[in-house]
């Protein structure tokens, strides 16, 4: 469980913050968006970044890696959607190829895609979340989520659902299909980061808390302090053993889960 947390490693990866990160098969390999406008290729493994890559005009505020499908966010109002192949084997991706180049109104600050990679879910400044197709990168709908910017957006595993957290203190669950809000919580604290661990909901704090929730009910089940300033972005292994959290300090720190 997380409350018998044990670091790993810290390591500066750049020298602004990081915005989003993505953990790759085999939890030796970490994807890292900075407000630098780049992307870096962290190895677990030699305790290095091993490759970084111009991504964007303005900061990375986030990215999602899916199947080889990666997609980048930033604040200069666009989505970007590349091919990252990467093979296990080698532990290392390949050069990112982009692919499309989703348009928005404003600045982009989350996004993610979908298992399936069929689509992806953006999130903006002014509070509007939006549903694409990809990679043909067609928008489906948009709606108004927060009255606030949008911190954070996930699909649900089985795509059926979208996750969203804000500025304003609310975190919400959208049925994709009906269009439908499902869930309304207000926090007390602002959540900046979220990501799926099984069945539950893990999320990361303007505070610093790294909490636990119940996926389908947003019931908190624990929150510790991750002692390390504000959790900008944060990902768990597929195996659920590792977690790795980014924070405004410019720390990327790696935890083990017993």
């Amino acid at each position: 469980m997380l409350e018998d947390k044990e670091l790993l490693r810290s390591a500066t990866v750049s020298n602004l913050p990081l915005s989003s990160l993505a953990v790759l098969p085999g939890s030796k390999v970490v994807l890292v968006g900075s407000w630098d406008n780049n992307m870096y290729t962290y190895s677990v493994e030699y305790g290095a970044v091993t490759n970084s890559h111009y991504a964007h005009d303005s900061s990375v505020t986030s990215l999602c890696w899916r199947e080889n499908t990666l997609a980048t966010g930033s604040w200069d109002s666009t989505v970007k959607v590349w091919q990252l192949d990467f093979d296990l084997s080698v532990s290392k991706p390949s050069v990112p190829v982009l692919v499309c180049e989703l348009d928005h109104d404003n600045e982009v600050t989350c996004l993610d895609i979908d298992r399936s990679v069929a689509r992806l879910v953006s999130g903006v400044v002014d509070g509007f979340v939006a549903i694409w197709t990809v990679p043909d990168g067609y928008k489906e709908f948009e709606y108004q989520a927060h009255n606030d910017a949008v911190n954070a957006v996930l699909f649900s595993p089985d795509g059926a659902q979208v996750c969203s957290c804000g500025g304003d203190g609310v975190v919400k669950l959208f049925e994709v299909e009906t269009k439908t809000e499902v869930i309304f919580k207000r926090s007390l604290d602002i959540f900046r980061c979220m990501t799926w661990s099984g069945d539950h909901l893990m999320l990361g704090s303007e505070s610093g808390n790294l909490c636990v929730w119940n996926c389908s009910t947003l019931l908190e089940v624990f929150c510790v302090d991750s002692q390390n300033g504000p959790i900008t972005c944060l990902d768990v292994s597929g195996d659920g053993k590792v977690v790795v959290t980014g924070s405004k300090e410019k720390a990327l720190m790696i935890w083990t889960l017993s």
